[in-house]
């Protein structure tokens, strides 16, 4: 994230009364265009759906950071601009289109003031879960950029359980993969400048040991860089870059960790470099620079002129400070690798800044002006004799050797290349605006994060680019020679972020990915692996299915005795051109109703939707796609208890979408229902009395397709029974209600008194 959007994000916390996320948010909007655009010949990348805030901020730091809980299949979201962290309910994205992940929110600026009275609530930034225990991490920094953050531990029920001191500015929080180990990013920015006399926090790595037991009381000790004052000469001969006249524990700046049990590796972006910490000690094996990148080569052609088009070129005088945002490790072969997101990052506080517009000149003699580049004047450990542009415009990946890191692989241009072969009319645009080449000159498409994931076998890279926006996804299986794979962007070109607050309040699509999440298919609901993403401009929460798309899962059989219309009466209340509004009551004993759906015609197969716990649904689309105007749709209803056992299903609902040739029942009714009404006040065992209902169209214009005619049911079998046309016969002293349903769940009923 930017500093300018850092700055942003607390400066709205601080102004801002808290609101609340909608109760319930859902994935909709889902279309087919939301895909790879190399399915099928790479890894596939399928969106099934978002959940939209309805906050969005072309400055960011809406939905920022995502976690995902495999115990209770949730995903956890930082949500800065409410100061709450959203919990979204992933357990039903289960099919190929889903349209059910609801949202329920934590007001953790509140709980935190409440927990720690010395404590100013300034930004919430990042949010962690633990795989091995009931544990969730939260980094919250002070509203004052010189006091201490902290870290907040709650459990998976959303209980707060209390906080933990931090260091300065705590940006991201992580699990050691084996829970044991709480790690926090302390970036201690000098937010009010660099020079004599203004504060300049210091960086550092919070190592938390976890108290199981009692996570509040958990020991915490900061790993910060004063060892490394003394070896200032050191780290600038290294091509570290530091700011002049500071010291290292004042000017490293840990952005990101990736971490192993043992060490945790440590973004330190303004600097250009990667620490190891080793978490045994709890001190430093080295701090490492990440070298420059050659942009003399034709493999790192970029493109720095803003003249609407891809054009790139190579820059012999010039080379890139790669700067990495996120981080992450895996291992192959018994070997350790990190990957790194190489954004790129000034500088930026009060009156300091070590950003400076240069010209540089191309290979062919082309004069590329007002180029963003680090300024040599402020900066120690710049190669000389070469003009230093900010970030890689890639992603790279470093083999951990005992003397420290080796690139054995970056992407180059690949990303600007596959964009602008993607996206022409949208190259290097902002996040904040749709103008193509608005970010030629200074970072390009930002690769902002990234984060590793096995499919079938094989293990992927996932990047996102933070200004034009989508995924990329490169095989990283050899990671000595990893291969691009696909690429997806689910942004909506359409909307335009620069609106945001003239006019236009919300985004749909997704823009500017933040926070990354890998669900593998063992952790999956679907079974499927799934790539989530929170998306800090436009505020939504995007999930991708990598792979294969998850099967629809299709209605189970049921016992014939759950089986009926008067338990849930399940019924369509309301229809659109593009959507139908069901409706049903509440069994006792259900905690979980589960929606399944098809095209009426299409197939006899009834796909799951959704489930909730609810007694209403309103559908916009089905596993198939959208709702159409003027279809029929079918839908069941089937309730489960506590252990998923079904105890209720509902008749088949038929009902149509408006905007076509036809229309639905409004109302039934019985013929002669007073002298109906009279005859089954007495009637006897073993005497009948037959009835007719008739149906009313919603419209008398429009045609009434017979999906299925009137039916007819009793309430209780054993006093009085009902046959297909009507024919009610009396078993046994009682009461009971027969019921006429039509085809769209629109009912009436009658009393029967059997003497």
């Amino acid at each position: 994230m930017s500093k300018m959007r850092k700055a942003s994000a607390l400066m709205l916390a601080a102004m801002m009364s808290v609101t609340v996320l909608p109760a319930q948010a859902a994935f909709a909007d889902t279309s087919a265009e939301a895909q790879g655009f190399d399915n099928g010949k790479g890894v596939n990348l399928t969106k099934i759906g978002s959940c939209v805030s309805g906050i969005s901020d072309k400055d960011g730091g809406v939905a920022e950071i995502v976690a995902y809980d495999k115990d209770n299949n949730n995903a956890w979201v930082v949500n800065g601009a409410t100061g709450k962290l959203d919990i979204l309910s992933m357990g039903n994205v289960t099919g190929a289109r889903s349209d059910a992940m609801t949202a329920t929110s934590i007001d953790i600026s509140g709980k935190a003031a409440q927990a720690e009275s010395t404590f100013t609530y300034g930004d919430m930034t990042s949010v962690a879960v633990s795989t091995k225990d009931d544990l969730v991490a939260v980094a919250l920094q002070d509203k004052s950029y010189d006091k201490r953050g902290y870290i907040a531990f709650l459990r998976k029920n959303g209980d707060f359980l209390g906080m933990v001191p931090a260091g300065f500015q705590p940006d991201m929080v992580t699990f050691t993969p084996d829970g044991n180990t709480v790690l926090a990013a302390n970036e201690g920015e000098p937010r009010n400048g660099i020079g004599s006399g203004i504060t300049d926090p210091k960086g550092s790595v919070s190592v938390i040991r976890v108290n199981h037991e009692n996570p509040a009381a958990s020991e915490s000790e900061d790993a910060d860089f004063t060892a490394f004052d003394s070896k200032r000469d050191e780290l600038v001969q290294q091509n570290i870059i530091l700011s002049k006249g500071t010291a290292p524990s004042e000017d490293l700046e840990p952005e990101y960790i990736a971490a192993s049990n043992t060490r945790a590796y440590v973004t330190l972006q303004e600097a250009n470099a990667v620490a190891v910490l080793n978490l045994e000690t709890g001190s430093y094996d080295g701090v490492y620079s990440l070298g420059y990148k050659d942009l003399s080569k034709e493999s790192n052609a970029i493109d720095v002129l803003e003249d609407d088009k891809y054009e790139a070129a190579v820059y012999p005088d010039a080379v890139g400070a790669y700067m990495p945002d996120g981080i992450a490790a895996w291992e192959s072969g018994g070997q350790q690798y990190i990957a790194t997101a190489n954004e790129g990052d000034a500088r930026e506080w009060g009156d300091y800044t070590n950003e400076d517009k240069v010209t540089i000149t191309s290979a062919a003699g082309t004069e590329a002006k007002k180029v963003r580049a680090i300024k040599a004047d402020v900066t120690d450990g710049l190669p000389e004799g070469k003009t230093v542009l900010f970030g890689g415009r890639s992603f790279s990946i470093y083999k951990v050797e005992d003397s420290g890191l080796k690139q054995v692989y970056d992407s180059g241009n690949e990303f600007e290349k596959k964009t602008a072969e993607t996206l022409a009319s949208y190259f290097n645009c902002s996040n904040d605006d749709n103008l193509i080449d608005s970010r030629s000159r200074k970072k390009g498409p930002e690769a902002e994060n990234v984060t590793i994931g096995t499919v079938n076998g094989k293990t992927y890279a996932f990047i996102g680019l933070e200004r034009i926006g989508g995924i990329m996804a490169y095989d990283v299986t050899n990671p000595e020679k990893a291969q691009y794979s696909n690429y997806i962007n689910s942004r909506d070109f359409s909307e335009d972020p620069a609106k945001l607050g003239e006019g236009v309040e919300s985004l749909k699509g997704d823009v500017a990915p933040e926070g990354l999440a890998f669900v593998s298919a063992s952790d999956s609901p679907s079974k499927t692996p799934i790539l989530l993403s929170a998306f800090e401009v436009s505020g939504t929460v995007a999930a991708y299915a990598v792979g294969e798309l998850p099967k629809a899962q299709t209605a189970p059989a049921v016992k014939k005795s759950v089986m009926s219309f008067r338990t849930l009466k399940a019924a369509s209340v309301k229809q659109t051109a593009t959507s139908v509004k069901l409706s049903w009551e509440k069994v006792s004993g259900a905690e979980k109703y589960t929606v399944y759906a098809s095209e009426y015609g299409k197939t006899k197969k009834l796909e799951k939707l959704t489930t909730t716990s609810g007694t209403g649904l309103t559908v916009k689309q089905i596993t198939s796609g959208k709702l159409k105007k003027g279809k029929y749709y079918r839908f069941v209803v089937i309730a489960t208890d506590g252990e998923g056992k079904a105890i209720a299903k509902s008749r088949p609902v038929y009902a149509s979408t408006k905007g076509g040739r036809y229309t639905n029942v409004s109302k039934v009714n019985i013929q002669s229902r007073t002298k109906a009404k009279t005859a089954l006040k007495k009637l006897k065992a073993g005497k009948s009395y037959t009835i007719k209902a008739r149906q009313t169209k919603a419209s008398s214009r429009l045609t009434l397709k017979n999906c299925r005619g009137i039916k007819y049911e009793t309430s209780n079998s054993k006093i009085a029974a009902v046959s297909s046309r009507g024919k009610i016969t009396g078993k046994s002293k009682g009461v009971c209600y027969i019921y006429a349903y039509a085809q769209n769940g629109v009912y009436t009923r009658l009393k029967v008194t059997v003497r």
